[in-house]
């Protein structure tokens, strides 16, 4: 059954009519026995962690959770008596801009983790300079995102939604990437993509990662 997407604001890939993106990963996996599933590590942060690099900003800690994100994930998980899947939603989040609030009527992460398990996961050290580096880095890969005409835009050379805040232009400049990633992909072997996430994709065939 072919697959039709739309280009969102983003320009982000999401699949029209139907919804097979948003299946439960087991369905999924069973659904597309046999083929091979690839996705970025950690996409953002790793985008956000090589572009801070390529215009001449360190990122250790966000390099600091990529070499050891199922330890650091566990970590906070026994620390906050929390799901370490929740851990990793709550850590998106902050990229996202959650902020560091108990408040689940201002902030995203009291709804991921729960109200008892917010507190000691926003009081965190890690969480805390984690939170401290992406603020620090990102208003400098903001101030890197082509601006025309007073807009943003980012690798898919499409334009912010018109916004001030840091974090939402931080999102759209990762989201381009991420985006450009999965469309260099799709232009190289479109032939045998079956299915397109937003940050991977189904191959028929067993592809060159490198």
């Amino acid at each position: 059954i072919p697959v039709l997407y739309e280009q969102k604001s983003s320009g982000r890939l999401t699949e029209v009519l139907f919804g097979i993106q948003n299946t439960q990963r087991e369905v999924l996996s069973a659904a597309l026995s046999g083929y091979w599933d690839y996705d970025l590590n950690n996409a953002h942060f790793s985008i956000l962690s090589q572009w801070a690099k390529r215009i001449g900003h360190s990122t250790p800690v966000i390099d600091d959770y990529m070499y050891r994100k199922a330890q650091i994930r566990q970590e906070l998980s026994r620390y906050c008596k929390a799901p370490a899947d929740s851990i990793k939603e709550g850590l998106i989040a902050l990229l996202y801009g959650a902020p560091l609030h108990t408040n689940p009527d201002f902030a995203s992460i009291p709804k991921i983790l729960g109200k008892e398990s917010t507190q000691p996961f926003i009081d965190h050290p890690f969480v805390r300079n984690l939170k401290k580096e992406i603020s620090s880095v990102g208003r400098f890969i903001v101030a890197d995102t082509h601006s025309k005409r007073g807009c943003y835009v980012n690798s898919m050379g499409v334009e912010a939604p018109s916004t001030k805040k840091q974090t939402e232009l931080l999102c759209h400049a990762l989201q381009g990437v991420e985006a450009l990633a999965l469309k260099t992909v799709v232009a190289q072997h479109g032939a045998n993509i079956l299915l397109c996430m937003h940050d991977g994709w189904v191959s028929r065939i067993k592809l060159d990662c490198d």
